[in-house]
């Protein structure tokens, strides 16, 4: 666009001025995907379908540009699963990819890409991910007696990798292991909401890791115990304040 401005003073002088002035586009691309990693790549054989706590999902949204370099990528999902639906949102980073664990139940990606000037993209869907562990509306009793064998098999494991996650304080992976443990452990969210506030307690707190543990917490806190209720709310305090 050009703008141009004429005046004229008392004595009849005229005088003009102008501007071109350039609308920023959003980052333009072919869209972003989803899929099960398998040996560092997206694996071959269903994509789509993989386990939680164990298996690790790639979001990417590498075909994207803008005349204003660099690029900041942001990824979120929505989960369906058995204990209702929960949304995670990641921080934003000027990585096109985001390598993640995930919890049990039906998975909507979505991301959206930013220049350096601000200009975003709408949200996107970037697939959808089934992940299991999610019980069958019409499972026999035997079914249901293996299938709770194999969760308690998956929590012993799941947690040693989850306080690895703390002591190597991978702050990221710990926030996506408690995830996925609440929807592969029934009846542990109180001691996961402790692991949860002991590794958030000594992270560094940017705006963007407050909001995806607040998102997690949030995943896990509708039903708790007592202690549980007293962690999640020293958690969002100590977060809030931060």
């Amino acid at each position: 666009y050009r703008v141009e401005v004429e005046c004229t003073d008392s004595s009849g002088e005229k005088a003009s001025a102008s501007v071109e002035v350039s609308v920023n586009e959003q980052p333009i691309g072919e869209g972003c995907s989803a899929c099960r990693l398998e040996k560092g790549a997206c694996a071959r054989d269903v994509p789509s379908v993989g386990e939680p706590i164990f298996d690790t999902f790639r979001f990417s949204c590498e075909r994207f540009t803008d005349a204003h370099l660099p690029l900041h990528y942001q990824f979120g999902y929505m989960v369906q699963g058995s204990l209702g639906n929960a949304e995670v949102i990641f921080d934003w980073s000027t990585e096109p990819l985001k390598d993640v664990i995930l919890p049990a139940g039906l998975i909507t990606v979505k991301s959206r890409v930013r220049d350096s000037l601000g200009q975003e993209t709408k949200w996107m869907e970037a697939g959808q991910l089934s992940v299991g562990d999610v019980p069958s509306t019409n499972e026999t009793a035997s079914a249901s007696s293996r299938r709770l064998l194999m969760l308690a098999d998956k929590w012993q494991r799941g947690t040693e990798k989850l306080k690895n996650a703390i002591d190597l304080q991978d702050y990221s992976q710990t926030n996506q292991l408690v995830s996925a443990l609440t929807s592969s452990a029934p009846g542990r969210n109180d001691e996961l909401l402790k692991l949860l506030f002991s590794s958030a307690s000594a992270a560094i707190k940017t705006q963007g890791y407050v909001c995806e543990v607040l998102s997690v917490a949030a995943g896990i806190g509708s039903v708790v115990g007592r202690s549980g209720a007293e962690t999640l709310a020293n958690l969002t305090h100590d977060l809030l304040v931060s």
